[in-house]
């Protein structure tokens, strides 16, 4: 840390080895581990992260790329070649790889080691030039610093990040008035955590003065009794009923550590510290909140690539006056069918691949068969296979819909309503993603088979470029009802 970026604001620094070794965290590193923005990050490194022993972050401000990275392996890490679109060069003596913007840098001090930051705190890096950095020679450091995660912040960048960032336009504005008196007083602010035979939590703060460190033990002490009070009305909603053991044992928990602070002034200095035993049923509770999280978050990124499908439909419609349709080819002397999927490709930003598509031959000719391989992303759903070449993402076609094979899919034909109109639906298929093929729907036979990721429903696309969560109690009337563009049905909530 004494060779880091002496830009202060935030420094982040954790333990991934050490996290998974603990029976209170190894849940929450393994989920972190299963998001795709950890795993595009770690891919490059050739280890796992629970093969990271430390990671220390150094950030000017949060809503800007680190300033300094520090990460050490417990495995040699993979050659800076692993990592693409760099440019390898030299920086006082060393070699290095210089970012496509030319503004950041990675170097590997050892095969175990990995620096990145900006080019003047690399450089310094290198030649083992120190900087003072308050916020690591400060006494809160040396308290937290054993702990596998711990966060520091200065008083100042934290005041920036709440005026500036989007925070009081969120649903937890409400509580900024409260925690301002404790933020304005304090220099620097930390919190540890570890989890191993018992959940121990320590936030720390530092005031310029003993005066304003006893305004933020009482706004803290404040705050807290609030927070008790709150968690002693709390219902559990009738829709949560099946996690009812979940919620309740962890709102004992929230409670067990509340009732637990205690808290001390110490010269200019505040120390708040909890603690509470981490029993089996916490952690069994804990660990079955990480699942629901973890649902949570695909839940979102399928909506995401929804959202975005959705998008490249309706900038298609401008373009040609009617969305992609999976018909014959936009050249009218190719007989071969195509998929939407590929047409909708130069508007997702996918223009290159779009020009590799031969449209004199099939979808699994010698050409295009090679293309399946490099499927986009958003066509594949969050829980499918990394490797999957098959779409999760299918229109409904049919007379009745939007995409009738008789005629152009048009805005103006939908007068059912474009938020009543389902556009696309999420669905495990068989289906590969250049195939000309969705799912067929007919008033007259079996509504189709569609969904499958949730055992709650499933989410949809609807024309007005919305995202819905359609839940499993939707009536077949009023899924029918949505399949159509021209049944001028009422649909009722």
């Amino acid at each position: 840390l004494r060779y880091f970026s002496d830009e202060g604001g935030f420094v982040v620094a954790a333990k991934p080895a050490e996290m998974f070794r603990s029976k209170g965290t190894a849940g929450i590193v393994e989920l972190a581990q299963s998001q795709p923005v950890i795993m595009r990050m770690i891919a490059p490194l050739g280890v796992e992260l629970k093969d990271i022993e430390q990671v220390i972050v150094c950030l000017a401000e949060f809503t800007r790329p680190p300033s300094s990275v520090y990460i050490r392996s417990a495995k040699p890490l993979g050659p800076l070649s692993s990592f693409p679109g760099g440019t390898t060069t030299t920086i006082a003596g060393a070699s290095v790889l210089l970012s496509p913007a030319g503004d950041a840098c990675l170097w590997k001090p050892d095969e175990q080691s990995l620096v990145f930051g900006s080019k003047r705190n690399v450089e310094r890096f290198i030649q083992g030039r120190q900087v003072e950095h308050t916020m690591t020679e400060s006494e809160i450091w040396k308290k937290l610093a054993d702990r596998p995660l711990v966060m520091l912040g200065e008083g100042k960048a934290i005041r920036r990040l709440i005026q500036e960032s989007q925070l009081s336009r969120t649903p937890v504005a409400f509580a900024i008035p409260m925690i301002s008196p404790a933020i304005d007083e304090a220099e620097v602010l930390g919190v540890g955590v570890s989890m191993d035979r018992e959940l121990k939590l320590n936030a720390m703060a530092k005031s310029s003065d003993e005066k304003g460190a006893t305004v933020i033990l009482e706004t803290t002490q404040a705050i807290v009794r609030l927070v008790k009070n709150g968690l002693s009305e709390l219902k559990v909603p009738s829709e949560q009923a099946e996690n009812t053991a979940m919620i309740m044992e962890l709102h004992t928990a929230g409670t067990k550590l509340l009732g637990g602070i205690q808290g001390k002034v110490e010269g200019k200095s505040v120390d708040i510290g909890t603690s509470i035993p981490l029993e089996d049923n916490l952690i069994a509770s804990i660990n079955k909140m990480q699942g629901v999280v973890n649902r949570a978050v695909k839940r979102t990124e399928g909506a995401n690539n929804l959202k975005q499908i959705a998008l490249s439909f309706h900038n298609f419609h401008d373009a040609f006056r009617q969305f992609p349709h999976t018909t014959l080819s936009p050249n009218p002397e190719h007989k071969f069918p195509v998929s939407w999927r590929v047409k909708v490709l130069p508007f997702m930003e996918q223009e290159a691949l779009y020009k590799q598509y031969r449209f004199d031959e099939p979808w699994d000719g010698p050409n295009n068969s090679k293309l399946l391989a490099k499927m986009p992303a958003i066509y594949r759903h969050p829980n499918a296979p990394a490797n999957s070449t098959e779409t999760n993402y299918v229109s409904i076609s049919g007379d009745e819909t939007i995409f009738s094979p008789t005629r152009k899919a048009q805005i103006a034909d939908i007068l059912d309503g474009t938020s009543n109109t389902i556009l696309i639906v999420e669905t495990k298929t068989s289906i590969p993603w250049t195939k000309p093929e969705d799912i067929e729907y007919s008033s007259k036979k079996p509504i189709p088979v569609i969904g499958g990721f949730s055992d709650q429903g499933f989410q949809a696309a609807f024309a007005d470029g919305s995202v819905r969560f359609l839940s499993k109690t939707i009536t077949e009337k009023q899924l029918r009802a949505m399949f159509t563009a021209k049944g001028r049905e009422v649909l009722t909530p």
